[in-house]
């Protein structure tokens, strides 16, 4: 008797009342399939578990960035600043440009063309004379600004990255396509 009630008992978790208990197969099926949801359902927190932790890592890596950057322009302003007069403190800044520098250098990936032209730009403002070129400081500026937002975006999408810039650009081609008609139909009246 105690043997009946359990087996009636898996039989109706599995979707069978007990009359119908003599076709063992679909109950089989259906645990095998509940098995296999739970497998892949398990898979899919992994998958997330580690996409939460590579962003985090991501994230982390980027205010380092945006902070190592933000004491390089200083660095370099200080060197403009300096007094030739005393070059143990000009020699001082100096140094501590270049290690700016070679701090962001080593953050950078240079397989990618927007970390290498940030690269050319901060080094070029480390040959910078008495005074400071502003435009050399905004293009590197423009250029971090480039290399934070694309870090932020891969930090933000993760792997559907790729996916979110093929619709954006999509939106972006559309939106040009209508203000070419809007202008075509305005030049026209």
């Amino acid at each position: 008797m105690p043997n009946e009630l359990v087996f009636t008992s898996a039989s109706i978790i599995c979707g069978q009342s007990s009359i119908s208990s003599q076709n063992n197969f679909s109950g089989i099926a259906t645990g095998v399939s509940l098995f296999a949801a739970l497998g892949i359902g398990s898979i899919i927190a992994a998958l997330i578990s580690r996409w939460n932790s590579v962003s985090q890592l991501r994230q982390a890596w980027v205010d380092a960035l945006r902070a190592e950057i933000a004491d390089f322009f200083d660095a370099v302003e200080k060197v403009s600043q300096a007094s030739v007069s005393q070059l143990i403190d000009l020699r001082t800044k100096r140094d501590a440009a270049i290690l700016g520098y070679r701090k962001i250098a080593l953050r950078l990936n240079m397989r990618e063309a927007s970390h290498r032209v940030l690269a050319r730009r901060l080094e070029a403002l480390l040959t910078v004379g008495r005074t400071i070129d502003v435009d050399r400081i905004d293009n590197a500026i423009v250029s971090a600004k480039r290399v934070l937002k694309a870090e932020w975006d891969r930090t933000k999408y993760g792997p559907f990255l790729p996916i979110v810039a093929f619709y954006k650009a999509r939106r972006r081609l559309r939106a040009l396509a209508k203000e070419r008609r809007r202008r075509r139909r305005s030049s026209t009246t």
